[in-house]
């Protein structure tokens, strides 16, 4: 660990600090997601738009998944958690500034949800997998239920918040805060130190190629229609 990793956060602490820039993060972005809904009904007047945003911000995980999986293992997963912010920010923001110039069209919303969709395809394993390196194994349970308020309190909260907030500030200023709020997501990743595994040498003689290890993950998908069915399933939910 050099200089500068031992001055930043890290263990429970640099886990909190992160977990709390993504629960505000995500909070924004479920709040930001509620706003986009109204405005593209009211544009509109058809479902058929929601329905295509959303397929849109799932297509990358189907398609993605397990590239972004070979590549979390093999890279630095600080950075290509804030990568996935940065995306995200140039998304949302490209969408506020249309707004702002009166240009956006729903079209808009399907890129920057495909955009988005990517970000999250990279980031969430990588979250995942950085908890293991950052915190001790007797604190895990401790971090899993901490994690799934970052997925549940968005949930009931963005469209309250949302609800509230539309008829102050606008479509505007709920696309600000979501910027701001993915700003604060990658300071809060910038403070902490989240350590890489250590590389075995019967782990660097196990890999393959990446893309070898990438359509391993698609044939094992694709060869259990039990695995597959589910993912379907999940993706049409969605």
């Amino acid at each position: 660990m050099n200089a500068n990793n031992e001055k930043a956060a890290s263990g429970m602490t640099g886990f909190t600090i992160v977990w709390a820039g993504q629960l505000i993060s995500v909070l924004a972005s479920s709040m930001t997601q509620f706003a986009l809904t109204i405005w593209a009904y009211q544009e509109t007047g058809s479902a058929t738009a929601l329905g295509i945003i959303s397929t849109a911000f799932t297509i990358p995980f189907v398609f993605f998944a397990p590239v972004a999986g070979v590549l979390v293992d093999r890279h630095n997963r600080k950075l290509m958690m804030m990568i996935s912010d940065l995306a995200a920010i140039l998304a949302t923001g490209g969408i506020l500034t249309l707004h702002l110039l009166g240009m956006l069209e729903i079209w808009h919303l399907y890129a920057a949800a495909f955009v988005n969709g990517l970000g999250n395809t990279f980031q969430w394993p990588a979250y995942s997998a950085a908890i293991s390196t950052m915190i001790p194994k007797e604190q895990y349970s401790r971090a899993d239920g901490m994690m799934s308020l970052v997925e549940s309190v968005p949930a009931v909260l963005a469209p309250l918040l949302a609800g509230i907030l539309m008829p102050i500030i606008q479509l505007t200023g709920i696309l600000t805060i979501d910027v701001v709020t993915f700003f604060l997501a990658v300071l809060s990743l910038s403070i902490v130190f989240i350590p890489q595994p250590e590389k075995t040498v019967e782990g660097q003689a196990g890999k393959g190629g990446m893309l070898q290890e990438a359509l391993y993950g698609f044939k094992y998908i694709f060869a259990r229609r039990g695995l597959l069915g589910l993912l379907l399933f999940f993706v049409t939910l969605n």
